[in-house]
């Protein structure tokens, strides 16, 4: 319901009264994607991607501080919980388990919520270029910094590699999201 609320936001915000304040709903839509379980936010992430590619409200989006939240939340989702050990207490990855029956359904579904997030970091690198790389390579450099205390990060000797997982990999994977749009920005024609 709250998703469908947001596309018709998309379709008719140019036609809004002035002086209506969206910033709530916005705000609400957030909260919504930021929700532990994936697939109840996937259906708002969905909704994401056409807010921030609708000239209009992206452009009002991108001026509110709720940019930073949803950078936040979009590069963390990039994990790739499919190889996740069994074990793991993660609440998305706990919730996924309860809300997906097969492991090719799980795997569908995480290559979409993935390429949904990917697309929300390349809608708000493209309106906040420089803003937006401060912040996914402020969150890069944390989680380096993190990752061994000080020491210099090493891929062959994450803890977690033999697993297929490495707890840089969803910053890292937002950095190269964010570097496709520079390129495409740096490639397009003049004009």
């Amino acid at each position: 319901m709250i998703s469908c609320l947001g596309n018709y936001l998309e379709r008719k915000f140019s036609r809004l009264p002035a002086g209506v304040d969206v910033k709530p709903f916005v705000d609400l839509l957030v909260q919504v994607v930021q929700h532990p379980s994936l697939v109840v936010s996937i259906p708002v992430l969905v909704t994401w991607t056409r807010l921030l590619n609708n000239g209009p409200i992206g452009t009002y989006i991108a001026s509110t501080p709720l940019i930073g939240p949803l950078l936040e939340v979009c590069s963390a989702r990039l994990l790739r919980y499919e190889n996740l050990p069994e074990d793991t207490q993660d609440p998305s990855y706990v919730l996924l388990l309860e809300d997906t029956d097969t492991i090719p359904e799980r795997h569908a579904f995480l290559g979409n919520y993935r390429r949904y997030s990917a697309q929300v970091i390349e809608s708000i690198v493209q309106l906040k270029l420089v803003d937006a790389f401060r912040h996914i390579l402020g969150q890069a450099e944390a989680v380096l910094h993190r990752l061994y205390e000080g020491e210099v990060f090493d891929g062959e000797r994450c803890p977690l590699r033999e697993r297929g997982v490495c707890p840089p990999a969803p910053v890292l994977t937002a950095v190269l999201a964010s570097g496709n749009v520079r390129q495409e920005l740096h490639v397009r024609p003049a004009g």
